[in-house]
């Protein structure tokens, strides 16, 4: 009978004036969507057989789908699985780099890495992995999230609270010597006045540690040598990760949490106008990083990467049960993960292309040429055993809505209409680095 009624519904779109007829799947309610799963509402003993079986309802026909950017095809679903599965060890080295478009904190980019059998550290960039060896925004801020679960690195999912979420990349990952001269500016070493030599090997480590123990070794050292083998990323495509040693935050106690926090007082200013107490321009206040519009003024702000946006990440998580929302604060945590690497929330990274780890060299003297900048450039590199060249095309980041899934092909939109949302407004200003 329900099913006789469904066949209904789905004819009685034909008699609309509308040709041809909607596409639109029907809502999906329920536990059909993973996000009650990504939220922490829900408890499945398999996790990877209840997320792949959803999302294979969205498996397209990989001949009739479009390339992802940079002409690299998606991953065949059952490798896609069996990537995962392999994986689920304690010497995994598993990652994947979440598409995560949120309602306040905007677009941004979630790199996630396992570090043992259950739980990754995870990193918010907000206009995602560089590309261009020669651009302005060579280097990224990066900030520490809370440790996920293993099985989030599957999640590809859309709510109304946080918006929609797509698997951008996933792979295994490297991590290789840290040879880098270290500069006294800090973390935001630029690579151009190294030996490109230096990284130019096949960034093999003699020592016979598993690749997530060396990235624990170098977490603790706050200097991430790190190459990514992924599906849409270039081939030896390579970065650093660093630190912030200016960021002295540590590990929040149980007596600082339960702290009320220390209200500051404003600054009297004559004749204030009185401000609107809406919705909208509340969350703006507390948004963080992305592009705001001052009411009635016309004029955006100013576009920062502060690497904010990780405060609000799963938020609808945080705000339900306040014993959990109290222990995932205290172990920056969330359920089913472990926070024995020693990751602290909102704690500040920057990530920067290891240039000539990624086959790029400096254009030679004679036919050397300077951005408008005033620096050298970069080129694609010669192997000197093959002849083949080295390093990639420069390739950017460009948004919720161009980027596609490597699992489904589905962009942002996409997901957030398959899984029925209703009502989520995503956040406006955000703009790709494209120079």
């Amino acid at each position: 009978m329900n099913d006789a009624l469904d066949a209904n519904r789905r004819l009685s779109t034909l008699d609309r004036p509308i040709s041809p007829p909607l596409t639109r799947p029907l809502t999906r309610t329920g536990n059909d969507s993973l996000s009650a799963l990504e939220a922490g509402k829900e408890e499945v003993d398999d996790p990877l057989e209840r997320i792949s079986a959803h999302l294979h309802k969205f498996t397209p026909d990989r001949a009739a789908t479009p390339p992802v950017a940079g002409g690299s095809c998606l991953i065949p679903f059952d490798a896609w699985k069996s990537l995962y599965t392999r994986n689920c060890h304690a010497s995994g080295n598993h990652f994947v780099i979440h598409q995560h478009d949120h309602p306040i904190a905007g677009p941004h980019y979630d790199l996630r890495l396992q570090f043992s059998a259950s739980s990754s550290v995870s990193w918010s960039v907000m206009y995602g992995l560089p590309g261009d060896p020669n651009s302005r925004r060579l280097n990224r801020n990066a900030t520490e999230t809370r440790v996920h679960a293993l099985w989030n690195h599957l999640i590809e999912t859309a709510s109304e609270k946080t918006g929609s979420m797509i698997i951008w990349d996933t792979g295994v990952y490297e991590v290789l010597p840290d040879r880098t001269k270290v500069s006294n500016t800090g973390p935001e070493t630029d690579d151009s006045d190294q030996d490109p030599e230096m990284h130019s090997g096949s960034g093999l480590d003699s020592s016979a540690l598993p690749e997530n123990e060396k990235l624990r070794n170098a977490f603790q050292n706050s200097k991430i040598h790190l190459r990514l083998h992924g599906t849409r990323l270039p081939k030896n495509y390579t970065i650093f990760l660093r630190r912030d040693k200016t960021d002295f935050r540590s590990a929040p106690t149980a007596a600082s949490l339960l702290q009320k926090p220390r209200k500051r007082r404003r600054r009297r200013v004559a004749k204030a106008e009185p401000r609107s107490t809406s919705s909208s321009e509340s969350d703006r206040e507390t948004a963080g990083p992305a592009d705001t519009q001052s009411p009635g003024s016309g004029k955006r702000g100013r576009q920062t990467d502060t690497g904010t946006e990780g405060e609000h990440e799963h938020s609808d998580a945080e705000g339900g049960d306040t014993d959990v929302d109290f222990q995932i604060r205290l172990n920056n945590a969330y359920p089913g993960a472990v926070n024995d690497i020693g990751s602290i929330h909102q704690r500040r990274w920057f990530i920067m292309l290891d240039r000539a780890g990624s086959g790029f060299v400096p254009e030679k003297a004679s036919h050397s040429k300077t951005d408008l900048l005033g620096k050298k450039r970069w080129i694609r590199g010669i192997d000197k055993q093959t002849g083949a060249r080295t390093g990639f095309d420069p390739f950017y980041v460009r948004g919720p809505e161009v980027e596609r899934s490597v699992v489904t092909g589905r962009r942002g939109p996409d997901v957030v209409r398959d899984e029925g949302v209703q009502g989520f407004v995503p956040r406006k200003g955000w703009t790709p680095v494209l120079i």
